[in-house]
């Protein structure tokens, strides 16, 4: 049973990325960005000894956390229209 709901995800998030993978590329690219623009600022605060090297890694953890639930926020998206029953196989995200 949990083997099948797996599956059922799995295919599901699948197809998400699939259809929308422009999206994800875009996602990608903006969110490097910002972590590499961030970092090139934030290095001359990592040199400057532990409470730098700590203030740099919660600067970045969080950018992390703000990629992760943007990424999230799409898949819920998604997936609660998804679940009314309408079939967004050759629809993306972008088009609406």
């Amino acid at each position: 049973m949990q083997y099948q709901d797996f599956k059922e995800s799995f295919s599901k998030g699948l197809r998400i990325f699939i259809n929308n993978v422009i999206l994800v590329i875009k996602m990608a690219i903006c969110y490097g960005l910002l972590v590499s623009l961030t970092s090139i600022v934030l290095l001359p605060l990592s040199r400057s000894g532990t409470v730098g090297l700590t203030i740099v890694i919660s600067v970045v953890n969080i950018l992390g956390m703000a990629r992760n639930k943007a990424v999230l926020e799409v898949y819920r998206k998604i997936s609660f229209e998804d679940s009314d029953g309408n079939d967004y196989e050759d629809d993306t995200i972008i088009s609406k």
